[in-house]
């Protein structure tokens, strides 16, 4: 399984990892991960994970939207890349999926 840093950060009090990744059932997966003091101070706990979920047909119509190749798993990789290597990827990329009308889910814990 082939994984891709969308982002990372660390810093005193903060560590910020968002990777993006297909996963073994063929669903594509942007996973974060922040913990740290910072974290707790604001969330109350010192770890807050999200992540977003895409089905193999709904994947489908990420290839059609960058204009790739069906199954180009490594050329779609790297065109989310490019447009989501921040700290607020998760939400710009909830954002883009849903103006794109292509089904995710989203999960927070």
């Amino acid at each position: 399984m082939e994984k891709i840093t969308l982002y990372y950060q660390k810093s005193p009090g903060l560590t910020v990892s968002i990777k993006l990744y297909f996963t073994d059932e063929d669903k594509l997966m942007l996973d974060g991960y922040d913990f740290g003091s910072v974290v707790e101070d604001l969330k109350g706990k010192d770890d807050y994970e999200y992540c977003i979920t895409v089905g193999p047909d709904e994947i489908k119509k990420l290839y059609d939207v960058f204009d790739l190749q069906h199954n180009d798993r490594p050329g779609l990789l790297k065109a989310i890349r490019s447009g989501f290597s921040t700290n607020d990827a998760f939400s710009r990329f909830a954002t883009f999926m849903d103006s794109k009308s292509i089904e995710h889910s989203k999960f927070f814990w």
